[in-house]
Parts: structure tokens; sequence; C-alpha cells
């Protein structure tokens, strides 16, 4: 049970890290444009990934003991 824990992470961490890469260079596209709305969005949708992401990943602690 350990390694689908192990598993668990990994993806979750890869997900986040290309979540990540991907607001952060709209994030820049769209500030170079002035266009803060769709910034906040970007912002906004990155939080909530990483949310989703931390429940599942301590879903997976709670589950695979």
């Amino acid at each position: 049970m350990n390694i689908l824990r192990n598993i668990v992470h990994i993806i979750c961490f890869i997900v986040l890290m290309v979540t990540a890469d991907v607001v952060w260079t709209n994030i820049k596209g769209y500030y170079a444009e002035r266009n803060f709305k769709i910034c906040a969005a970007y912002f906004a949708g990155g939080i909530m990934v990483f949310c989703l992401l931390l429940g599942i990943s301590t879903a997976a602690n709670t589950y695979f003991r």
C-alpha cells in the first residue's frame, strides 16, 4: 500500500508542477497585455487545482496507511 501512496504523491507533484507552469506562463502573458481580470482568474484556478491536489494527497495518506 505504501507504493500506491507514493505513486499518488508523485502524480500529484507532476500535475502541480505542470499546472504551476501553465498558470505562470498565462499570467505573465496577460499581465503584459494589462488584462488583470484574466490574470486573477488564472491565479484563482491555480489555487483551486492546488487545493484539489492537496485533498487527493490527504485522501491517499488516509486510505493507504
